[in-house]
């Protein structure tokens, strides 16, 4: 099977790549044979793949249909690419992504190049043209991209689009043929029925047996017609009666309804009127008529206002008492005030002495301080050190460049030579650690298997080689052995295969000698399998058991090539096969040490897999020892690569020690010179000059705290003069003369104080002033109010606020009743005139709620009994009417004879056309018939040709009648069978090889992939068998893509159908 087919632009899906699609993320994968299976257990995105192919060539569904779209479940662009080919070597590439894919948008989000890379720019329905061949996409989906439920869907076969490939395809104008067949039942339809109503004739006929009806009845109907009419004529009178009486009586019912529906509202009006009366009585004058709705309001309003201004002339009151008591507090000292200006001064200047104080006392404290510093300093830097000795080492800070430059280098060598030491040490590990694993490679290399006791090849590479002769040379004999000495040159089989050809021929009797011999190998296995060396001799034994069955089995071969009469007459048979026996002992030979093994017995299938077990084993021993021979040169020379450079680091490690020498003689030196310790190290050399620089410093700060102590000491004494002469004139008390700051102190406070309590006395006579006035304006406001208040009563004519406000609760009451009553008069009198609500309220109070009761349901009774008799009368007076008018119309006999006449010979004139229309439909149906027996459509003929080979011949033939949506099968004894009753698997293969042939027909130009989605899951054992033999028919002329989830239909497809290509799936986030 070859991916390459002569005639035709074949499309093959050579490359899928799936960015994000559903479930698939990141997947690529490359189809190289025809027929490409996908297994894979549930969920493992076999049919999500399906969904990705029908997008990448139609387009990505909109969201409308979300499983079609596809949206990436685990991230990724929604989209992909396909490498599609055709014949001449052309190649496209299909980009097609949701968001418009590419570097620039297109209809549909589709790009595609060429086999240089060159985008062509076309649009969808190119694309469709140019590489589907113009199949649509609902073309594409029911019959190039079938699953199983589609399989099911017979109607889709009966579409515009495939309806025209099936019944056109093999009989021109044979849709036309059934189009004239329907029109033609439709006309007979029209005509007549057996049971029809509304067609013409039948119409005809019930109107025959209808006038003929009426005509036998006609006789004489004068006395029934006169009889009719004055019965009519008494019913009117009755019904005028009826008229004239019942619409009182249904008055009298809905005056009563109204009543005793609203009596519970009378009820509440009485009893509200009761009340407002009470009210009226309670009032001194019960002809005063309710004041206003604003009357309360405005007394609350009065008596807020009141209340206020009581409230503010008290409180007016209260604060002129306070403040006249507060002024008659507050004293004060006029001769102390005088001199405040003074004190002013001097307590400006108490703070600055204060301050100075202290800083005094901290510039002494800071002098010993300094004194102890410097001391501490000398004996730091060396105990032979005076003041004059660190004043003369200022100098050493000129040179604090030189002496950094020495640390660094001293510093440099000190870490120079540890990295060179701690570089040596790790050598030394690696050293240590690949020396041990050289040690150990000898040891892992005694313990791997030695199989050169059966093979010959000491390599792998020979191995292969001679086993690859083996391959050919035994194929090669096996065609010779099956196929009559004729040695096939095209196509290749497994030599495991002979075996069962082998099995089907007559048994003959063996020779005794190789019988013998089949024993002594048998004995000769057993005896190496109990060996004590049980790797070699379990492998020799093995052997010899496998060349004993080889013995067993040649000798029936040789015993039946011996008595075959065939092997009489051909010769030339026993010549072919011992030369090709003699080449595969050769092959043999260059493979094993013992190659005493018969050719024939390597077709055996268990035989061949051992051997082939067992190669491979040696293979694989022979690629792990020379894996190891690699391994083992690689140690040594990295061990001597070690070697070498742990020498050069020794040689660095020797100059870095020698020059850590000379730098310490330089620094020695330098110590000498300076009176310094010799213990010193250039690492102290920053605290050394630090504490230089630190003791200088003290001397210099030493200096200048003397010199203000002594400004200090000059200010406090002025200022203690001035306060002496002001302690004369305001003495402060006697504990205070020997603190000058503090008298001064306290003395400015006296005087704050008294200035203070000048300044509030000021401020109480201004605000007693104000509470005087506000005291005056609080009464005038309260007389105001209490003026209106006795206005208002006077004018509502109470004697006293308490009457008053007890006229204002009843008046507002009297309002709420006078309100609730008009809502519920409203309710008594709406729809009402005048007279009728008098009536109303007369009725109420002259009868109570029984006797309502008991009147309503007589007059309802009463009501009831005429309505009853009126709508009998009306019913009697409508069969009168309909009576005198059928009595009337059966007085034209005459008209209705005629009309039976013409009746007549209308039927006739039908009846006759309607026989015309049956012998044409009948022809029709009898030419098509014949047509349909002696030359099948072209379609049906394939189709039946894919069935009978996936049945396995138990059915020959499909038909497929054009007017009938039917589909049949034909046995192979010419019997017919509807689809609807063949078993399910039986159906799905049936309508598989429709689907096939209609695939052929419909993509004749370019033939399409093929996309299958686990159909054979209700198939049996031998069908799935034959079906797989239709699969690589058709795969001969386009590719073929099958998903599936069961095992034994991938090793089905796997061994029907060699050149396969299986890709097998895990699930998705398994």
């Amino acid at each position: 099977m070859s991916t390459t087919y002569e005639g035709g632009n074949l499309m093959f899906i050579r490359e899928l790549h799936v960015d994000g699609y559903g479930a698939l993320h990141s997947l690529s994968c490359s189809l190289h044979a025809p027929v490409t299976v996908v297994y894979g257990p549930n969920e493992a995105g076999k049919s999500t793949l399906l969904r990705f192919i029908r997008s990448m060539l139609y387009g990505i569904p909109t969201r409308k249909d979300l499983v079609e779209r596809g949206e990436p479940v685990f991230g990724g662009r929604h989209g992909g690419r396909m490498l599609v080919s055709a014949s001449g070597g052309r190649q496209w590439m299909l980009e097609r992504y949701a968001d418009g894919g590419g570097l620039r948008k297109t209809a549909g989000g589709l790009i595609v190049r060429d086999e240089n890379g060159a985008e062509l720019g076309w649009s969808q329905s190119e694309w469709e043209r140019h590489g589907l061949g113009g199949v649509s996409e609902r073309l594409f989906r029911q019959l190039f991209a079938v699953s199983l439920d589609e399989l099911h869907e017979l109607r889709t076969l009966q579409g515009e689009e495939i309806g025209n490939f099936l019944y056109h395809a093999g009989l021109a104008g044979g849709a036309a043929l059934s189009e004239a067949r329907k029109k033609l039942a439709g006309d007979m339809d029209k005509l007549y029925r057996p049971r029809g109503t509304t067609q013409e004739m039948n119409r005809i006929l019930a109107a025959i047996k209808e006038t003929e009806a009426v005509l036998r009845q006609s006789r004489s109907g004068v006395a029934m017609f006169l009889e009719a009419k004055e019965a009519l004529a008494r019913t009117e009178e009755k019904l005028l009666d009826l008229e004239r009486t019942l619409p009182p009586l249904i008055e009298k019912v809905a005056e009563l309804q109204g009543a005793v529906n609203l009596r519970e509202w009378w009820l509440k009006r009485k009893l509200l009127l009761e009340e407002e009366e009470q009210l009226v009585r309670r009032l001194p004058n019960p002809q005063d008529q309710p004041l206003s709705d604003e009357a309360a309001s405005a007394w609350a309003e009065l008596q807020r206002n009141r209340g206020q201004a009581r409230e503010r002339y008290s409180s007016a009151c209260l604060s002129v008492q306070q403040l006249r008591s507060e002024l008659d507090a507050l004293p004060w000292d006029e001769a102390l005030l005088e001199h405040a200006a003074e004190l002013e001064k001097l307590d400006a200047m108490r703070e600055a002495v204060i301050a100075r104080q202290e800083e005094t006392e901290s510039v002494t404290a800071d002098l010993r301080l300094l004194e102890d510093t410097i001391q501490s300093l000398l004996s730091r830097l060396s105990p032979e050190w005076r003041e004059d000795d660190l004043a003369a080492f200022a100098s050493v800070t000129t040179e604090r460049e030189s002496l950094r430059r020495m640390q660094q280098a001293w510093g440099e060598a000190e870490r120079r030579r540890e990295r060179l030491e701690a570089d040596a040490a790790r050598l030394q590990r690696q050293r240590e650690a690949l020396t041990a694993e050289a040690r150990n490679m000898p040891q892992a290399a005694q313990h791997m298997p030695d199989g050169t006791t059966i093979f010959r090849a000491t390599s792998r590479e020979t191995l292969q080689q001679a086993w690859n002769v083996l391959e050919d040379e035994l194929r090669r004999f096996e065609r010779a052995h099956t196929g009559g000495g004729a040695e096939s040159t095209t196509g290749s089989a497994d030599p495991r295969k002979g075996s069962s050809r082998a099995a089907r021929q007559p048994a003959r009797k063996p020779s005794l000698p190789l019988f013998a011999a089949t024993a002594l190998l048998a004995l000769v296995a057993i005896v190496f399998a109990f060996s004590s060396n049980r790797m070699i001799f379990t492998a020799a034994a093995g052997v010899a058991a496998i060349f004993a069955l080889f013995t067993g089995w040649a000798a029936f071969r040789m015993a039946s090539f011996r008595r075959s009469p065939k092997l009489d007459s051909t010769n030339n048979m026993g010549e072919v096969l011992q030369e090709r026996e003699s080449r595969v002992r050769e092959c043999l030979r260059d493979l094993l040490v013992n190659p005493d093994i018969p050719a024939a017995s390597l077709l055996q299938d268990d035989v061949w897999k051992r051997l082939r077990r067992q190669v491979q084993d040696e293979l694989s021993r022979l690629e792990r020892r020379e894996q190891e021979l690699v391994r083992s040169q690689e140690l040594q020379r990295r061990i001597a690569e070690l070697d070498r450079e742990k020498e050069s680091l020794g040689a660095e490690i020797r100059a870095a020690i020698q020059r850590l020498d000379e730098l310490q003689a330089e620094w020695s030196n330098w110590l000498g010179a300076r009176k310094l310790p010799a213990a010193l190290t250039p690492d102290s050399l920053p605290d050394l000059l630090n504490l230089a620089e630190q003791g200088q410093t003290a001397i210099r700060s030493r200096t200048r705290a003397l010199e203000r102590k002594s400004a200090l000491d000059e200010l406090q004494a002025g200022f203690r003069q001035s306060a002496a002469a002001l302690f004369e004139v305001c003495p402060p008390p006697a504990s205070m003369r020997t603190d000058p700051a503090l008298s001064v102190t306290w003395l400015f406070r006296k005087v704050e104080e008294q200035r203070a309590v000048k300044a509030e006395a000021v401020r109480t006579e201004r605000l007693l002033k104000q509470a005087e006035a506000a005291v005056i304006e609080a009464r005038q406001v309260l007389d105001k109010a209490e003026g209106q208040v006795l206005q208002v009563i006077r004018e509502a004519q109470a004697e006293d606020e308490q009457a008053y406000e007890q006229r204002l609760h009843i008046d507002e009451r009297r309002r709420n009743l006078t309100r609730e009553r008009r809502e519920i008069e409203l309710r008594l009198e709406a729809g009402r005139s005048a007279e009728s609500a008098a009536a109303l309220y007369l009725l109420l109070d002259s009868h109570d709620e029984a006797m309502l009761t008991t009147l309503l349901r007589q007059a309802e009774e009463a009501r009831d009994a005429s309505e009853r008799e009126r709508t009998e009368l009306l019913d009697r007076r409508g069969r009168l009417a309909q009576e005198l008018e059928r009595l009337q119309r059966e007085a034209e006999a005459e008209d209705r004879r005629l009309r039976l006449a013409e009746l007549e010979s209308k039927l006739e004139q039908l009846a006759e056309r309607y026989a015309v229309l049956a012998i044409a439909d009948r022809l029709l149906k009898d030419t098509k018939a014949v047509f349909e027996e002696e030359r099948q459509p072209e379609v049906l003929r394939i189709a039946s040709h894919y069935f009978a080979g996936m049945s396995g011949g138990a059915y020959s033939r499909i038909i497929a009648p054009a007017d009938s949506n039917a589909i049949l099968a034909e046995t192979a004894d010419r019997r017919l069978t509807d689809s609807a009753f063949l078993s399910r698997g039986t159906q799905e293969q049936l309508y598989l090889a429709m689907r096939f042939a209609l695939a052929e027909a419909a993509s004749g130009e370019i033939p399409l992939p093929l996309l299958l989605d686990d159909l054979f899951v209700h198939f049996d054992e031998r069908r799935l068998r034959e079906t797989v033999s239709v699969l690589g028919e058709i795969a001969q002329s386009r590719q073929v893509i099958l998903f599936t989830c069961h095992r034994h239909v991938a090793e089905a497809l796997q061994d029907g159908l060699p050149a396969a290509q299986i890709m097998e799936w895990a699930a998705r986030g398994a």
